[in-house]
């Protein structure tokens, strides 16, 4: 096969059962800053809020939590794709190499258009989902978007 852009680890996403502990835990005590907040009305059947906090490199942490579900579900039985790593590469056309390597292998996957971001979805051999974005969560960040904590506490006080 011919050779395509780079995949660079882009973002790790996993779930978290209490927003304003996380915002504590990853803001304060590990002084990540908080780049995003989204929320939205149905993720697997759930209320949902992400609050995404940026590393080094331009690497980014997303948290997912789900209203109204007990710790032991919000973090083991959270929807599956919560839970994800995520890849990014150059450019749009790099991405739509990787779709077409997947079709020729045969493998299922599902391209969705989010913000400025195009987000390629499938399960490696073993079930692990990954995630292909293109660009990079970094680059497609939008600064005026300006996350803050009072979104968070609003979200969790609803």
């Amino acid at each position: 096969m011919s050779k395509i852009g780079a995949l660079r680890i882009d973002h790790a996403a996993m779930a978290v059962h209490d927003p304003l502990v996380a915002l504590d835990f990853y803001g304060d005590v590990l002084g990540l800053p908080l780049v995003d907040t989204v929320t939205g009305d149905n993720w697997g059947g759930y209320e949902w809020l992400m609050m995404t906090f940026a590393l080094g490199a331009g690497r980014q942490l997303a948290l997912c939590a789900f209203r109204g579900v007990d710790i032991v579900t919000q973090v083991v039985n959270a929807p599956t794709d919560v839970r994800h790593l995520s890849l990014s590469v150059a450019s749009a056309a790099d991405l739509t190499d990787y779709a077409h390597r997947l079709q020729a292998a045969g493998r299922k996957f599902e391209l969705v258009e989010r913000g400025p971001q195009t987000l390629l979805y499938f399960h490696d051999p073993s079930g692990n989902l990954l995630e292909i974005a293109a660009p990079s969560s970094a680059a497609a960040a939008i600064p005026a978007r300006g996350a803050r904590a009072a979104d968070v506490m609003k979200w969790a006080q609803a």
